[in-house]
């Protein structure tokens, strides 16, 4: 799982096709996170970014 540039879950590929996952996960796909009142503790864009590329991607 990962967020993507407009703060949505993302699922990966994996996860959407196997059979044994929890259907509930599913469910998940492109719903905005929660994230914090105040701005300046949302999650950084950058950082983000940098899973989305490096760890999400391999896992997709």
């Amino acid at each position: 799982m990962g967020v993507g540039k407009d703060y949505e879950v993302l699922v990966s590929k994996r996860v959407r096709t196997e059979q044994n996952y929890l259907g509930h996960i599913l469910t998940l796909i492109d719903r905005p996170i929660f994230k914090p009142a105040k701005q300046i503790y949302w999650p950084d864009k950058n950082n983000l970014e940098w899973h989305r590329k490096k760890k999400f991607a391999i896992r997709a």
